[in-house]
């Protein structure tokens, strides 16, 4: 549904007057950045936003002067051919419709061209602004005059063009200099926007009130679903080629930002975004308060390009984007049973937006930094589960004050992930219940072990080691293979998937919240993957694309 209620077809922007005429225009340059083009181009973007029935031929363009609701802005006498000098041909060689008090018939323009009788007409791109007027058949009565209404106002989005048009277009043309390099020619010889609006006779405040004219336009042509912003964050070559009442919205949004960025260059001020302009309509106690709540949203004023930052606040806000969570956790062991338990929890398709990734695999607690820094650009959240040892608390410190994670999402184990979730009794049980289990690399095993005896070779090694003291779970796959324990070897990706299900079974008995909560203060591993993982990506929206 389109919010038709807002356009005011026929309406102008307040621009009134230009003291510039086309031809000063264009012996200036003007038109380098967007070109004038000609009525069968202007047809093809007519088409392209929805007008299929402009007409065919020269005929319906040159009735269209002559009711002046659109007029060409000059007859080019010689053959017109832009992109290579600016102006593109020379201004002896065009005449301008405005010079012309009356409408003439376009056959008096007419020039030989390869031995043919040809009208070279030229007008602005910026005209299809008012194609809603022209062709929906509501413009102004003919002596109200549409083009003229209309006409002030694009010969500032003229002026402006060649210093604000690639910001809105994401592309720009360049010239060659007599040396053959390419150059900007706005670049080359400055842009003083003071300058400009005293060329142009406009106070700040006339371009701001261009802006809101331009902005409300933008916004009634928009779609009523809420994703305003989501489009204008889109790459701005994704915005040329909407089609259709988006595109017409666009052509609206085009000419905003070119006066938004004008007001910013005089007053160092930035207006607030389109849509909060829009619902305001005119109220400005109403547009101060969308404009803090704006502010608030995004956590800083506005700003003339919205960064990486705001696309991630206003997509998960949106519900799009992004749904993955990423855990970290301290080695091997601790990988494989977080894999294991999203797997069995989510599923194997909602398990895809969940990935896991080994500190041990990217150098250790001193490379946590920069890994969580990177994920925050790509992830919705990343979840950090490690052990309480070495630089830990600082490296914590410095992610939470940095906003590369949230607290809430670390977890920060006493000791390491096996010996804060599980007894050494669960160990060893486990450990004997996988060895008696034959596989195709392992026969069944007897397993003679006990609790006491894998807490006291734990303990020596320890001892033996205390810089770096191995973990429990490491000590019980290395006595799986000594002889006087059977041998009933047993291996680490195993013991890993056997805690795992030891686990789950514990979450199929939890009955109810009660039961759960005493679980997760119990095996806080479990609690905080429930928390900050699985209960996030059971609640993002089922009808998102698979990866």
């Amino acid at each position: 549904m389109w919010n038709r209620r807002l356009i005011r077809v026929g309406s102008a922007p307040p621009i009134r007057a230009c003291p510039l005429s086309w031809r000063d225009l264009y012996a200036s340059g003007s038109f380098f950045q967007r070109e004038l083009t000609n009525s069968s181009d202007l047809r093809t973007l007519a088409h392209d936003r929805g007008w299929p029935f402009a007409g065919l031929g020269r005929e319906p363009w040159e009735k269209r002067d002559a009711a002046g609701t659109l007029r060409p802005i000059a007859f080019a006498l010689a053959p017109y051919f832009s992109g290579m000098t600016s102006p593109a041909i020379p201004v002896e060689e065009i005449t301008f419709r405005e010079a012309c008090d009356e409408f003439t018939p376009w056959d008096e323009f007419a020039v030989e061209i390869f031995g043919d009788s040809t009208v070279v007409e030229r007008y602005s791109p910026w005209q299809t602004l008012m194609f809603d007027a022209v062709f929906a058949g509501n413009a102004p009565a003919a002596e109200s005059d549409l083009h003229a209404a209309w006409e002030p106002a694009l010969k500032v989005l003229v002026r402006l063009q060649n210093r604000y048009w690639p910001d809105a277009k994401g592309t720009m043309n360049m010239l060659y200099d007599a040396e053959g390099r390419l150059y900007d020619p706005v670049a080359r010889d400055g842009f003083d926007a003071r300058r400009v609006a005293d060329e142009l006779a406009l106070q700040p405040e006339d371009a701001a009130g261009a802006y809101h004219f331009f902005a409300r336009e933008a916004f009634a042509r928009e779609a009523e679903d809420g994703l305003f912003l989501v489009r204008q964050m889109l790459p701005r070559r994704r915005r040329q080629a909407f089609k259709g009442m988006a595109r017409r919205a666009q052509d609206f949004y085009d000419a905003a930002e070119v006066m938004r960025r004008f007001y910013a260059d005089l007053t160092g001020e930035v207006l607030p975004d389109a849509e909060a302009v829009a619902l305001a309509d005119g109220n400005d106690g109403e547009l101060r308060d969308l404009a803090r709540q704006r502010n608030d949203f995004f956590g800083h004023e506005p700003r003339l390009r919205h960064d990486a930052e705001d696309a991630r606040t206003l997509l998960g806000a949106a519900g799009l984007y992004p749904f993955g969570v990423h855990v970290v956790v301290e080695g091997e062991s601790e990988q494989l049973i977080v894999e294991h338990l999203l797997r069995e929890i989510l599923g194997s398709a909602l398990a895809r937006d969940a990935s896991v990734t080994s500190l041990k695999g990217v150098g250790g607690i001193t490379k946590a930094k920069a890994l969580m820094s990177a994920l925050a650009d790509y992830v919705g959240s990343s979840v950090l589960i490690i052990d309480r040892e070495g630089q830990v608390e600082k490296v914590i410190e410095r992610l939470t004050r940095d906003g590369d994670i949230e607290p809430a999402d670390v977890l920060v184990l006493a000791k390491n992930l096996e010996e804060s979730n599980f007894t050494s009794e669960e160990l060893v049980r486990v450990a004997v219940e996988i060895a008696a289990t034959a596989n195709d690399k392992r026969g069944g095993a007897i397993l003679n072990l006990t609790a006491e005896e894998l807490d006291s070779a734990h303990a020596k090694r320890v001892t033996a080691s205390p810089g770096k003291p191995p973990g429990k779970a490491a000590v019980l796959e290395h006595l799986t293979r000594n002889p006087e324990h059977g041998p009933a070897p047993v291996s680490k990706v195993e013991l890993a998937r056997g805690l795992a299900s030891l686990l789950l079974d514990k979450l199929d008995l939890a009955a109810d919240d009660a039961a759960r909560a005493a679980l997760y203060a119990e095996r806080p591993v479990l609690g905080h993957i429930m928390a900050r993982v699985v209960e996030p990506l059971n609640a993002a929206p089922w009808d998102r694309p698979l990866r």
